[in-house]
């Protein structure tokens, strides 16, 4: 099965801005357990800046955006990508009907040190996109870089659980010359510090925002050292004025727009994670269309395991990878009997409308001290009667390959 590259966020941003392919090829060696080293972070922010003032000439003066905030996005999704290189290009993809049935499990007191991810950093995305976007041009919410990873000394080494939340931009598709400037897609960075194995999503994220992880408020040391700046230029006889707003201001007013709606997300992908940690049966590597059809034969059709890397990596050199899908079968349920029961009690007819799941932790390996995740699945009672007032039915098929 093969699917359009553009679907995809890392396929559909190298897509856009193909000057960053060499970018991230020149920076994933220098990638430790996730983290760009700071020389490292420093060559690419300036390789983006480069590209982002080249093609900026190539752009009529009306298009030319007023901030460079669209080069700064495109530089911190450049430094993802190469974790995400580093980690082997790994991308997962959940059907429309797993997300809804997600979307409908409660986290309930399950613990992030309880999710088992499968690759250090790695891409996990809604096939379709989400029913809600970020601030900014039209969008919709299409998944997210998932990356595991050690804080600095600062932080004492805390391992971090960091979602890099992507979006697709719905109103016309953008190539040519300065597609990655005219056609910014928003993201929302979310690094979640793990102070305890007991920790819950709301307790990280209470701890994010308290300590301004998640950029709800401006930094104020890089505002003061920005009007500093702005002083001792003026200083110097240029005319240059503070701005309305600084980038940092600007940051922390999107964040604050978009965290309402992020904090849903995180949830539905922590309930991705848990389904991940159960190990689900996954489908065979899909292809882009895009890609040449020699280098992908060769994947497919390589008798070991060598071959098979080696016609990878040359897919890779031409910014191609695969994905694999959560291939589940679903059986989505109705409750008559105790549909009938509420309705006797209550004297109402019920309508339609789900019954949310959860997750169960089960004592399970030597002692009984280890856990693992059981997903006790979200049941739709009364199908009979129409859609429910949240969440779409499906029919369940069968993925072929």
């Amino acid at each position: 099965m093969a699917f359009d590259a553009d679907d995809l966020h890392p396929l559909r941003f190298l897509r856009q801005f193909p000057e960053a392919k060499a970018i991230i090829r020149r920076e994933v060696n220098h990638c430790s357990n996730g983290l760009l080293s700071g020389d490292a972070f420093q060559r690419l922010a300036n390789a983006g800046m480069a590209a982002y003032n080249q093609a900026l000439g190539k752009l009529p003066f009306e298009k030319r955006p007023e901030t460079t905030d669209a080069a700064i996005a495109a530089i911190s999704t450049a430094a993802h990508l190469v974790a995400f290189a580093a980690g082997g290009r790994n991308a997962f993809w959940l059907p429309a009907q797993l997300v809804v049935l997600l979307g409908q499990t409660d986290l309930g007191d399950i613990r992030l040190a309880d999710m088992h991810l499968p690759f250090r950093c790695f891409y996990l995305g809604f096939a379709g996109g989400l029913d809600v976007g970020l601030p900014g041009e039209p969008n919709v919410i299409d998944g997210a870089y998932v990356e595991s990873f050690a804080r600095g000394p600062d932080n004492d080494g805390a391992p971090t659980l960091a979602f890099y939340v992507t979006s697709r931009r719905t109103d016309r598709p953008h190539r040519g010359p300065g597609a990655w400037i005219l056609g910014h897609e928003p993201h929302f960075f979310a690094p979640l510090t793990l102070d305890s194995p007991r920790d819950t999503l709301q307790d990280a994220l209470d701890r994010a925002v308290a300590a301004n992880d998640i950029g709800l408020r401006p930094d104020a040391d890089a505002l003061a050292r920005l009007r500093q700046g702005v002083d001792e230029v003026r200083k110097d006889g240029l005319p240059v004025v503070n701005p309305p707003l600084s980038g940092y201001e600007r940051a922390a007013l999107y964040n604050q727009a978009a965290y309402p709606t992020v904090r849903g997300v995180l949830a539905l992908l922590c309930n991705a994670l848990c389904l991940l940690s159960s190990k689900p049966a996954l489908g065979p590597p899909e292809w882009p269309k895009q890609a040449p059809s020699s280098l992908v034969d060769a994947f497919v059709e390589a008798t070991t395991p060598k071959r098979r890397r080696t016609a990878a990596g040359r897919l890779a050199e031409e910014g191609y990878f695969s994905l694999r899908r959560v291939d589940l079968q679903f059986g989505i349920e109705t409750s008559q009997a105790n549909d009938a029961g509420e309705s006797a009690l209550s004297g109402r007819e019920v309508v339609a409308h789900w019954r949310r799941g959860h997750w169960r932790r089960q004592a399970h390996g030597p002692a009984l001290m280890e856990r693992r995740l059981i997903w006790i699945r979200p049941v739709l009672v009364r199908q009979d009667r129409g859609e429910p007032a949240v969440g779409h039915v499906y029919a369940a098929k069968e993925q072929t390959g």
